[in-house]
């Protein structure tokens, strides 16, 4: 291995100084091994650094699955939320075109739906509507309260379900 040294710098055995271009082979086996240990990369630095790369690609995998799984349970939601307005919009048109008297019609218990194209057999939401006439005993309104569940990873999330709720008049 070859060293240039630079004159205010470098010294010989004798603690003079050597040239500024002079060039020396290093012949002295345990100043080449300090030399190569000093540039070189231990085997604990690698495994370290190894830590510190899984740790990071650990981390970014773990964010990467929460956000695709709040991705769809948000998706069910926003379907749940389509069936209960949809129930809405259809007893709002059937007070319209059959009267306010067939508004009770409209009342279910878990009705079970499977919005997949084709059908898969496996119904992913429940809803359940309730017609109330005389609310708050006025003979005029009646409320409509409709409630979906969805299944999530095979358990109905029967905490947090959608609940939609309309009160109409009957101006008659």
């Amino acid at each position: 291995m070859l060293r240039m040294c630079i004159l205010s710098r470098c010294k010989n055995k004798n603690g003079v100084p050597k040239a500024e271009t002079s060039q020396e082979v290093l012949r002295d086996p345990e100043e080449l091994l300090k030399k190569k240990a000093s540039f070189g990369v231990t085997l604990i630095e690698t495994l370290f650094s190894a830590l510190i790369l899984a740790l990071v690609v650990a981390c970014v995998l773990v964010i990467f699955v929460r956000t695709v799984d709040m991705s769809k349970r948000i998706d069910k939601e926003y379907v749940a939320t389509n069936l209960a307005k949809s129930r809405l919009e259809r007893a709002r048109s059937a007070e319209v075109s059959h009267g306010f008297s067939s508004l009770v019609d409209l009342d279910e218990t878990d009705t079970m739906i499977d919005i997949d194209e084709p059908p898969d057999g496996v119904d992913d939401f429940k809803r359940s509507t309730t017609v109330t006439a005389n609310h708050n005993g006025d003979a005029r309104l009646t409320k409509i309260e409709v409630t979906v569940v969805y299944r999530y990873q095979e358990v109905w999330k029967d905490s947090i379900p959608v609940v939609l709720t309309m009160v109409l008049t009957d101006l008659d």
